[in-house]
């Protein structure tokens, strides 16, 4: 990945809330989120992550 590639994730549940946090603090890009719960993108409110 160069940096420059955006990231989604759809669905925050118990594999993809940790993958896109954790792809949201290492990933130099844009990391955007989306999940039907909003205490699921409120959790990664202190990332990088985009909802």
């Amino acid at each position: 990945m160069s940096g420059s590639e955006t990231i989604g994730f759809v669905g925050l549940g118990v594999m993809g809330g940790p993958m896109c946090r954790n792809v949201a603090l290492k990933h130099p890009g844009r990391v955007v989120a989306f999940d039907l719960s909003s205490a699921a993108l409120d959790a990664l409110a202190d990332t990088r992550a985009e909802r």
